[in-house]
């Protein structure tokens, strides 16, 4: 028979083929998920840069209707909305919605003006105007009780981003 050793060798060289196969797995994954990620910021990227232009030149509801449709898209979205801001609507300005995807008419109308002191992820990023996530609505402190949380979770909003697009 085979001593312990040889044994032990042989159940090594066994486990070799199946944890470099893991292993290449792994970084199989990582690398598509680097090129995802890569991707997606490419595309936000652009995103930005056409909202700007977009902006710059005045877009007709049309081009904004696009623009939605392509974040929508881009963010494998159920939702989107475009907004802009009015600064010189109450202290610290108002957001009207200029485009939208999957709201109800509800939705739209309470979230035509958003303003300032709303618990919505555009309210909460306008005093910083930087990005605002939130993964999950139903336990998001800063909108804990309130209509806006209501609403979106009533609709099927269960995470939300904004990202304030600045020309």
């Amino acid at each position: 028979g085979l001593s312990e050793r040889e044994l032990r060798l042989l159940d090594w060289l066994a486990r070799q083929p199946a944890e470099m196969i893991e292993r290449r797995r792994s970084e199989s994954a990582l690398r598509e998920s680097e090129q995802r990620l890569s991707v997606e910021l490419a595309d936000t990227q652009l995103l930005q840069g056409l909202s700007a232009q977009l902006i710059e030149e005045q877009g007709s509801a049309s081009l904004y209707e696009t623009l939605v449709d392509a974040a929508r898209s881009i963010m494998r979205s159920e939702y989107a909305t475009m907004q802009t801001l009015h600064p010189e609507r109450g202290a610290g300005g108002e957001l009207l919605l200029i485009a939208s995807r999957g709201l109800t008419e509800e939705a739209r109308q309470l979230w035509n003006w958003v303003r300032a002191e709303q618990s919505t992820t555009c309210a909460l990023a306008l005093p910083t105007t930087a990005r605002f996530v939130v993964s999950d609505i139903a336990n998001c402190e800063a909108m804990a009780g309130t209509v806006d949380q209501a609403l979106m979770l009533g609709g099927g909003i269960r995470a939300a981003q904004t990202t304030p697009l600045l020309s």
